[in-house]
């Protein structure tokens, strides 16, 4: 009762009036030919869909004739329909290649085909509105009996978004480089969990240590470095931190490579996880010995069907709903972990329920139970365990496919791992908020200016310094906005560094007056550099505004301190001086050469002493004199005798010294007047 194909052939055989009398002929059974045929046609069914729903271009090139038959997601990455896009052989497909790729990728196929071996290949492609998107080919060389290559299939696939999300994330790398590099200071990320601490910044510059030798200092070497009478009140305060605060700050003094110790200020903001405990510190160090030496010199005066699969890196699944069985191909052990023979022992149920992590596993059940309603296409993202344990991130986008009655039967569909993805966009959000904090802690007003658009973008501490609310501030953001806070008398000097600067390419440096929104002005330093495009042209400028307003008034103060004590000196008549006990001279100033001819180089240390030119009678009762200040703590002493001047001539001369003791009490210094 079972019914087989034939194939009927035969022949109608007429008689001498042209009457047909007669048929022979043979019928063929070509059922095993036609069920082939079927399963040719749903194979090549499953091909077209999994080329479609990979997201990539799928092709066969038969070198011989040159021909290339294209599958796949042709018009959503060209924009060519199928039919258009089929008319492509080689030579055409060529000439859609940036002209600046050709040779490299030409080189490459050479190469494998040589070899007979697989390839891989980056380029750009022409789509057919004349853009350009990134692809990434793979393909393997198929070989004859002769073991020569003949044909060669393989996938393109769009890493476009891929390609702008490392471009963004290497800007953004940049900017927090040369934030940190351009502030003039150390900035630093401590993993508390693992204890690993990672430098940046201007790190030669403060401490005279290569980037490599100090990317060696752990927190055990950094306490090493605080200077040893500051380490216990650092640490102590920095404990207090952890325990109850957000942030910190704490001044130390640091021990260069030289071994020489240089004041800093080290402040920044403690990340905690859900569990308040910290997980991470961001901050910066900055040198603040200027500050503190001015203070103290005024007191004193910061990576077909089954070959298409493979290379994809992907897993294809093709699920039949009415039978519950799946079929995998593609990278199954890349991304599962599992054999081949191994995934397709597990049943549909245990393979997604103990695959999904559980905290995803609602939703995804959720979108799918609607998308098996509506039909159609679907894509889902979720964390999906591997063999191992351990969770990828990935992307699961298929087709479900309707009976004639309109009932889905079946899903054909591809995971793609976008770990990777999700990382660097992860990595460039902790990049971004890295920079962020910086910009906060440094004290200083950061700015990102556009050149061709002419907008600047400001970060930092613009309240603090600039009197602005950050929305305000804002909004100036043109180069016009920022002449017109410079203070007159600086305009022009700083614009003309700027243009000077603009035009060569070196590295902007100015300090001048910047107006508050007060009205007042404050003093900064202004050091910028200039990035280039692919052609060479500068088209952005970044850097730091530093408040020096601090130093500015101190060493104003200094020295008006230093003129006065100059005035008083021109007007003296006498010898103002400071020596050592051996009677070695530091200094003196004032009338020096008007009374003994000699001139203040003549007493530096290794020449002249002022004991060799007293009269020698005299003498004895200078020593007597000199040998009391230096045994008699706080002693004083009045005299006068004669000096041979330097033309040989006597003068008498009226001294007045007194000695100046160290901690301990003992005279180191004497220092006093001769007239």
């Amino acid at each position: 009762g079972n019914y087989f194909y034939v194939e009927d052939r035969g022949t109608v055989l007429k008689d001498e009036h042209g009457i047909p009398f007669r048929v022979i002929g043979v019928k063929k059974d070509i059922t095993e030919q036609k069920l082939a045929q079927k399963k040719l046609e749903r194979s090549e069914e499953r091909y077209r869909i999994a080329a479609e729903q990979t997201g990539q271009i799928v092709y066969d090139y038969d070198r011989a004739t040159m021909l290339v038959d294209w599958a796949g997601a042709i018009t959503e990455l060209t924009g060519y329909t199928h039919e258009e896009f089929r008319e492509f052989n080689r030579d055409a497909w060529i000439e859609q290649l940036h002209p600046e790729d050709r040779k490299k990728v030409m080189g490459t196929i050479i190469k494998s085909l040589e070899k007979g071996e697989r390839f891989g290949t980056e380029f750009r492609l022409r789509k057919k509105d004349g853009n350009y998107i990134h692809i990434e080919d793979q393909g393997v060389w198929l070989k004859d009996g002769e073991g020569k290559p003949y044909r060669a299939i393989g996938v393109m696939k769009d890493v476009t978004g891929q390609k702008l999300a490392q471009k963004k994330l290497l800007e953004s790398e940049e900017r927090f480089r040369v934030a940190a590099e351009q502030t003039g200071q150390i900035v630093f990320e401590h993993d508390h969990i693992n204890n690993v601490l990672t430098w940046s910044g201007a790190i030669t510059e403060i401490t005279g240590y290569s980037i490599e030798e100090f990317q060696e200092l752990d927190s055990k070497m950094w306490a090493e470095h605080v200077h040893p009478e500051d380490r216990e009140r650092v640490l102590t305060e920095l404990k207090k931190s952890r325990e109850k605060d957000s942030r910190f700050r704490v001044e130390y003094r640091f021990r260069k490579k030289d071994g020489g110790y240089f004041y800093v200020e080290d402040s920044g903001v403690y990340l905690r996880n859900e569990e308040g405990l910290i997980r991470k510190a961001v901050g910066v160090i900055k040198d603040i010995t200027p500050i503190k030496l001015a203070a103290e010199k005024l007191q004193k005066s910061e990576e077909r069907f089954r070959i298409a699969a493979e290379k994809t890196g992907q897993l294809l699944y093709d699920f039949d709903i009415r039978s519950e069985q799946i079929r995998w191909a593609g990278a199954i052990e890349d991304i599962s972990g599992y054999t081949h023979e191994e995934i397709h022992e597990l049943t549909t149920s245990k393979l997604w329920k103990e695959h999904i992590h559980p905290e995803d596993y609602k939703k995804v059940v959720a979108y799918f139970a609607n998308a098996l309603k509506t039909g159609g296409s679907y894509c889902q993202e979720y964390r999906f365990k591997r063999k191992s344990g351990s969770y990828i991130y990935v992307e699961d986008c298929g087709i479900y496919l309707r009976d004639k009655e309109g009932r889905v039967y079946r899903m054909i569909g591809v995971i793609k791992d976008i770990t990777e993805r999700k990382q660097g966009t992860e990595e460039l959000r902790r990049s971004e908020e890295k920079f962020r904090i910086v910009a906060e802690q440094t004290g200083q007003l950061v700015y990102d200016y556009d050149i061709p658009g002419d907008k600047i973008g400001w970060g930092g501490a613009i309240e603090e310094l600039m009197d602005y609310g950050e929305e305000e501030f804002k909004k100036l953001s043109s180069l016009e906005d920022w002449k017109e806070l410079l203070h007159p008398e600086d305009r022009k000097r700083a614009v003309d560094s700027y243009n000077k600067c603009l035009e060569t390419g070196e590295k902007y440096r100015e300090e001048y007056r910047f107006k508050r929104k007060d009205g007042n002005y404050l003093y900064v330093e202004n050091r910028g550099v200039f990035l280039k495009d692919e052609n060479g042209r500068i088209y952005r400028m970044l850097g730091a505004n530093k408040d020096i307003t601090q130093i500015k008034h101190s060493l104003e103060k200094v020295r008006e301190s230093e003129e006065k004590y100059r005035s008083f000196i021109q007007n003296f008549k006498g010898i103002a001086f400071r020596g050592n006990m051996d009677f070695t001279a530091l200094f003196m100033h004032g009338s020096l050469e008007e009374i003994t001819g000699y001139r203040e180089e003549d007493f530096y240390p290794g020449g002249l002493r002022w004991d060799h030119i007293i009269d020698p009678e005299d003498l004895q009762a200078f020593l007597e004199d000199a040998e009391k200040l230096k045994m008699v703590p706080g002693a004083t002493t009045e005299m006068e005798y004669r000096i041979r001047k330097k033309d040989g001539n006597v003068c008498w001369v009226h001294e007045i010294v007194q000695n100046i003791s160290d901690e301990s009490g003992k005279p180191v210094l004497v220092q006093g007047s001769i007239y």
